[in-house]
């Protein structure tokens, strides 16, 4: 299965499956009830700016088009098991769910994109 993330529309983490607890290295217990960005606090370089502001933006447009599927892709930096931060690249899906007409949750899946990242920018440099 796919790594899958499920978010409260205030960014609270509402459940992670097994692929995405494998993907980052971490139990989802240490997910779940946390705010989005405590339980993935930004790493050094600044990145987290993108990715707050399209997760944001997630939601907003959520709000407005409960039809939205929003994909992108964005840089968000976590730490490894030595707990040095790393530069992390992730093409992200995500749609929203509803209950009774309402926008309940968000469903993203996030899938590791930084090998491929790395390649395209080794591959321009040469």
């Amino acid at each position: 299965p796919a790594p899958m993330l499920l978010y409260s529309p205030d960014l609270i983490l509402l459940y992670a499956n097994a692929a995405y607890e494998r993907m980052i290295a971490r139990p989802a217990t240490d997910l779940v009830g946390r705010y989005m960005f405590d339980a993935f606090p930004p790493g050094p370089g600044g990145d987290a700016t993108s990715a707050r502001a399209m997760i944001e933006e997630t939601v907003a447009r959520m709000r407005a088009d409960p039809e939205a599927v929003i994909e992108a892709e964005v840089q968000h930096n976590i730490p490894n098991e030595a707990g040095e931060y790393e530069d992390r690249f992730w093409a992200i899906s995500q749609w929203a769910i509803h209950d009774a007409g309402e926008f309940v949750a968000v469903l993203q899946q996030a899938d590791e994109g930084t090998a491929r990242v790395r390649h395209q920018r080794l591959s321009a440099a040469v």
